[in-house]
């Protein structure tokens, strides 16, 4: 199980004057991805999908296209440290 709510979903309706519904998908879907069916960025990118460190939870940089990169980055540097660990 991931500590993300929109792991393994597909969002539909998703409007400024509707509700969007959630429908499980049975895989990796991010349902934030509207556009395509597109697996979590940070499953594909060999990381175990939270939201708390998601790029595209609003609330770690504001704004989307900066808090994908921003994710990355700080994935990397996590990744960094844990290797000079070992």
């Amino acid at each position: 199980m991931t500590s993300c709510p929109f792991y393994g979903l597909a969002m539909f309706g998703a409007t400024p004057s509707t509700i969007p519904i959630f429908q499980p998908t049975h895989g990796n879907q991010c349902a934030l991805i509207t556009h395509a069916r597109a697996p979590c960025y940070m499953e594909m990118d060999g990381l175990r999908p939270d939201w708390k460190e998601c790029g595209r939870n609003p609330a770690i940089n504001g704004t989307y296209e900066y808090g994908i990169a921003e994710a990355r980055r700080r994935m990397e540097l996590k990744r960094a440290s844990e290797d000079r660990e070992r």
